[in-house]
């Protein structure tokens, strides 16, 4: 009997195991290689390319392009070759072109570029073909339409494999005998949701893999090509699920294989199976502090403005009148990827009683801002339904009811309210030609009327507006000119002042006037400073929080709210042992 249990001991299939191989990852858009020795990623203390070695716990950079202060190119998107001796990247220009590019992973040798093209929004390399020789990449064009192409390494010439309009794949996959390519889509054009797709490798035959009313995103190829792996949140959690495939079709129903993973993001998989996943945790919530008036300076300890459903809740604006707070609340623990959907929350800050609207169909981009009589919430959004990269929303918070004001090409937009109340102003990158701009919007029927366009490659980064409606204060990231420079314009339009440059860089929605408008309150390095709007020397308010970002002072001059969070932080797993034989 010991024998025949030793036996049975010796055949069976060794247990399903899980290990986390990397702590507080920087990025989570790169692949493992083959062997599972390497993992490439973005190191965004520089923007460069670079692998850590999983054995040691070593990081590499593979490109040397220097600081964000001596240059603000950047990558994205670095993909290991299947012989693990070259990674393939998106390379963002000092004027934010496009480009790919080629590095070996011993860096001996410099990078090459593949395709050059200024006139594409993004290029995504998301697999290589099995020889090396080519890689399947996602072209964006300056209409914001998509096109999944093969990209030749040798001469950069392309290959359209197929047109997806306005959709966007978290995720492409190549199964390792390169005759299949396995996607995810959104479901409709309203909805959030993805299914599964696969496409054989010379475009011409395209068929559903997993159709289901929950979220199935993320597909990556086991390495044997026999199943498609995928996230999927249909138990009211998120799993890792698989498929089996024969010839690009379903051989069998869908099974679970792992729940309540959290919010991950698989990467791909090793030559033994190992699958390498991104676990995104965040921990978002809204402080209050008191600054004096007079110096700027902290008085008393901040305090938490929001009890409810803790470490989910950012973005913070207050109401004309001070006694209401706008805020985003990621409230779905089941939500696929991130931190739960983003809803739009105005909470009484005299009863606690809250008005919760859905966001779920928007993708927010940036917090509300309030109209100044206090009945309307402006919305920069993008909906999933258009190919714009911005609309315009006006909320009507007693009735729920919203209205498109505009829809826009800018991206990353920074909107603020007029005082007045008849209208808005937008700064953002136009994404036909890469150039920064503040625009001003009519809020009863979106007309639009440029009133600055900044010289080419200044990115745009915040847009704050003075109490009076004269200025605007913005910040600007640029190389040339230390990066990080805040500006005032005068909202009618004609050249910019600048007000201060600082060394590190400007959180995004960082910005803020006083209320006396006589200076401003800014985030950068996870502190709040605050300098005279004339100019002169930056002083440490002495708020300073890991995460701190999104600021919004109150009307009473006194306080201030913000959110401290750690919403990027990244953890990087390895599953082993979890296919059945």
């Amino acid at each position: 009997m010991i024998a025949l249990l030793l036996i049975a001991l010796a055949f069976s299939p060794p247990a399903m195991q899980l290990r986390r191989v990397w702590e507080e990852a920087p990025d989570n858009s790169g692949n493992p290689s083959a062997d599972g020795r390497l993992l490439s990623f973005v190191d965004w203390e520089t923007g460069d390319v670079a692998v850590r070695d999983l054995t040691t716990g070593l990081n590499r950079r593979l490109t040397r392009k220097g600081s964000w202060t001596q240059s603000p190119e950047y990558a994205e998107w670095p993909k290991i070759s299947p012989d693990g001796k070259r990674v393939i990247y998106s390379w963002v220009t000092p004027e934010y072109g496009r480009e790919i590019r080629v590095v070996d992973t011993d860096a001996k040798a410099a990078p090459r570029v593949v395709l050059r093209n200024p006139e594409l929004h993004y290029i995504i390399p998301w697999a290589w073909a099995p020889d090396g020789n080519a890689i399947v990449a996602l072209l964006s064009r300056g209409d914001d339409t998509n096109q999944l192409v093969w990209i030749s390494i040798a001469d950069g010439s392309t290959r359209l494999l197929k047109s997806l309009e306005w959709r966007w794949p978290m995720n492409v996959g190549l199964s390792s005998d390169g005759r299949f390519l396995v996607y995810d889509l959104n479901q409709a054009e309203n909805a959030t949701e993805r299914d599964l797709f696969v496409l054989t490798a010379d475009g011409k035959s395209e068929s559903s893999l997993v159709r289901h009313a929950a979220d199935d995103y993320a597909p990556v190829w086991s390495p044997d090509g026999k199943a498609v792996l995928f996230a999927s949140n249909r138990t009211g959690s998120v799993g890792l699920w698989s498929i089996p495939v024969v010839d690009g079709q379903p051989a069998g129903p869908a099974e679970l294989l792992k729940g309540d993973m959290g919010q991950i993001m698989p990467l791909g998989c090793t030559r033994d199976g190992a699958l390498y996943y991104a676990e995104h945790r965040g921990m978002d919530d809204i402080y209050a502090a008191e600054l004096d008036p007079e110096t700027g300076k902290l008085r008393g300890p901040a305090v938490r403005l929001v009890e409810q459903f803790v470490g989910r809740n950012s973005a913070p604006v207050w109401s004309p009148d001070g006694k209401s707070l706008a805020y985003f609340s990621n409230r779905d623990p089941g939500r696929a990827y991130g931190v739960g959907t983003r809803e739009i929350v105005i909470r009484s800050m005299e009863t606690g009683a809250e008005r919760v609207y859905a966001g779920s169909r928007l993708s927010l981009r940036q917090a509300v801002r309030w109209t100044p009589d206090g009945r309307s919430l402006l919305i920069a959004a993008k909906e999933a339904d258009t190919r714009q990269r911005a609309v315009f929303n006006l909320l009507n918070v007693a009735t729920g009811q919203m209205r498109t004001i505009t829809r826009s090409n800018l991206t990353l937009p920074f909107p603020v309210v007029d005082p007045g109340g008849a209208k808005f102003f937008v700064a953002g990158g136009d994404q036909s030609s890469n150039m920064g701009r503040i625009t001003q919007f009519d809020l009863a029927n979106g007309e639009a009327r440029e009133i600055y366009q900044a010289p080419r490659g200044w990115v745009l980064r915040n847009l704050a507006i003075s109490g009076d409606g004269g200025q605007l204060a913005f910040t600007v990231a640029n190389a040339e000119l230390q990066r990080n420079i805040i500006y005032t314009l005068a909202t009618a339009g004609g050249q910019p002042k600048e007000v201060a440059r600082i060394e590190k860089a400007i959180a995004r929605e960082g910005l803020a006037w006083t209320r006396d408008n006589k200076h401003l309150l800014f985030v950068s390095g996870d502190e709040l400073f605050r300098v005279a709007s004339e100019g002169g020397a930056p002083q440490s308010t002495g708020v300073s929080e890991k995460g701190l970002s999104l600021i919004s002072p109150h009307p009473d001059g006194l306080r201030i709210a913000y959110t401290v969070g750690q919403y990027f932080r990244i953890d990087v797993w390895t599953l082993e042992h979890y296919l059945k034989k």
